[in-house]
């Protein structure tokens, strides 16, 4: 995600007053909920981050259209957890149900990724991906790096302990049929360039 900036409120906000105040706001603004707090994403997403988002949502329906035809990689679409009411992000790359509800947001994930911007504070996103290991049905959780070729995976099977996957290494995720070198997952992405 982009550089988000808190919206001041006094208290803070359940999904429910997010949805009503993001019926307020104009279409083309991207927000998302995280600890009760509205945070506009005021960044547009550099090329590099769109293209891995783009190769990992790929190389996901790939191997799910073969092992896990009922599940779907989607790009940036919302999710909730069952037991917190203030907490509603978009990841960049999820894994649901091909069945999803109907919506932009589903409480049903198995596997979210994060492209790291270099504006990305990184406090902001080692929260989010504590509170993603609560997901109920959640597998994996995933953060790219966008100025590395480098991605931490963690697994639920593994204890959500994060594994540091570097360019000769592999992203294996058995449930999924995912076996995809990471080095991959980069083609084509200058690393180096961040304008």
């Amino acid at each position: 995600m982009g550089v988000a900036e808190r919206l001041v409120q006094p208290g803070t906000f359940d999904v429910d007053a997010f949805m009503a105040f993001l019926e307020s706001r104009p279409e083309k603004e991207k927000w998302q909920l995280v600890d009760g707090v509205a945070q506009r994403i005021v960044t547009p997403p550099l090329l590099a981050h769109q293209a891995l988002a783009a190769e990992l949502s790929f190389a996901l329906n790939l191997a799910l259209r073969e092992r896990r035809p009922d599940l779907l990689a989607y790009c940036e679409a919302g999710v909730r957890l069952p037991n917190r009411r203030d907490f509603q992000p978009e990841p960049d790359v999820l894994v649901l149900p091909r069945q999803a509800p109907a919506g932009h947001w589903s409480d049903r994930f198995l596997l979210v990724a994060e492209i790291l911007s270099p504006s990305n504070d990184r406090e902001k996103i080692d929260r989010k991906v504590e509170l993603y290991c609560e997901g109920p049905e959640n597998l994996h959780v995933l953060v790219v790096s966008q100025d590395a070729v480098k991605i931490v995976h963690r697994a639920r099977s593994a204890g959500w302990r994060p594994e540091e996957l570097g360019e000769e290494d592999m992203l294996l995720i058995p449930e999924f049929g995912l076996d995809v070198a990471v080095a991959d997952l980069y083609r084509g992405v200058d690393v180096a360039r961040r304008d």
